[in-house]
């Protein structure tokens, strides 16, 4: 399951779900546990100035515990207004909050990201050939005038998480989430039945993306003319990152995709950020 967003401003964007792909597991006939990983859900939004980091997505695995793939749950999203690192470790890594140098509460370590923990996770005693997907999410960054702010994308199980770059641009940082990991043999039309695989289908160019990191949280000075709008979610499930502006509106981070394990996009200091998308479990078999 991807990571939450948080409920706090200009931060980072959540960690996608880890994935682990298997090959030549050998299954005999009988009864094997089962877990599919939720997303982590967004803290509620509290007040302009919040200190409220996004939630963790929970594993999801296959196999008996001697036996066992383990897919590690997203990191939640980064805090920019707390003295503690600004992305959170997981599957793939969330980004760095937007104040570094601090402004306006933060300190130099809110702008760290996240670290992968999906590349180098074992599984012991699971036979066949496996391989782990997992990505950091960017670095952030800030500055001492603070008109336009910006956190770092999350990791996706594709790619790593889009850093701050400063001096931003006047439409401020892209903060795009990374890309998920493109598997064409387990496109969605033939993992999916009816209409699910379409309605999953723009999460992805070729159908076959998973585990995209969510967006960075911003803010533009200026009235609405002068917004962007929101940052990019890694294809394969991230959710957008929310984009605030000086009359307290804007655009809301949204959720990670369900069934892709997507990271939540992160809050636009006015609202939460989006819920990380449950992740998923399957099992392809010759007959």
């Amino acid at each position: 399951g991807g990571g939450s967003g948080s409920a706090t401003n200009i931060a980072g964007g959540a960690g996608a779900g880890g994935v682990v792909h298997a090959t030549g597991y050998q299954v005999e006939p009988g009864t094997y546990p089962v877990s599919v990983g939720g997303g982590g859900a967004a803290p509620a939004f509290s007040g302009p100035n919040p200190s409220r980091t996004g939630v963790p997505g929970n594993d999801s695995y296959f196999g008996p515990s001697g036996a066992r793939l383990t897919a590690k749950g997203g990191g939640g999203g980064g805090n920019s207004y707390t003295n503690t690192p600004g992305g959170q470790a997981g599957g793939s890594g969330a980004g760095g909050g937007a104040n570094s140098p601090p402004y306006p509460f933060g300190n130099a370590t809110n702008a760290i990201a996240g670290p992968a923990t999906q590349p180098g996770q074992t599984h012991p005693g699971a036979p066949g050939t496996i391989t782990n997907y997992g990505n950091a999410g960017g670095t952030g960054g800030g500055g001492p005038g603070g008109p336009n702010l910006a956190g770092a994308g999350g990791g996706g199980a594709g790619g790593a998480g889009t850093s701050m770059t400063w001096p931003q641009p006047s439409t401020g940082n892209p903060s795009d989430g990374g890309a998920g990991q493109p598997f064409p043999t387990f496109a969605y039309p033939l993992c999916f039945p009816g209409p699910n695989a379409s309605t999953l289908g723009p999460n992805s160019p070729n159908n076959s993306h998973y585990a995209g990191g969510g967006g960075g949280g911003r803010h533009i000075a200026g009235g609405a003319s002068a917004q962007p709008g929101p940052t990019v979610g890694g294809v394969g499930g991230g959710g957008k990152g929310g984009n605030g502006r000086e009359d307290h509106s804007g655009y809301a981070g949204e959720d990670g995709v369900d069934y892709l394990g997507g990271g939540g996009g992160d809050a636009n200091g006015y609202e939460s950020g989006g819920d990380g998308g449950d992740g998923i479990v399957i099992v392809r078999y010759l007959v």
